[in-house]
């Protein structure tokens, strides 16, 4: 029996702008399958690995910065991931990319 694992997941939302989320799946299939019965276009999926998982940590006041750029974004009714998106492509900082 194949053991889960958690994938970074792309889609499509109606206008065609691309949002990213993290599902557990078997494989691939498994996580298209599951967003096809969404809203979304499915785009991609990529296993996160161990080396992904236990990257290089970002400093203290980078992580404060992010998480007051995000929380703005949500006041201001901007959806989660497509908050999360957006201070994604600003970042210049690999870490928090």
């Amino acid at each position: 029996m194949s053991k889960a694992k958690f994938f970074i997941y792309r889609v499509k939302d109606e206008k065609g702008r691309d949002l990213y989320g993290v599902m557990e799946g078997l494989n691939k299939k498994d996580v298209q399958m599951a967003v096809s019965r969404t809203k979304y276009y499915f785009v991609s999926a990529t296993p996160i690995t161990k080396k992904r998982l236990f990257a290089k940590k970002v400093n203290f006041q980078t992580l404060i910065m992010f998480t007051h750029r995000l929380t703005s974004l949500i006041e201001a009714g901007v959806p989660i991931l497509t908050g999360m998106d957006i201070l994604w492509r600003q970042s210049e900082n690999r870490n928090i990319q």
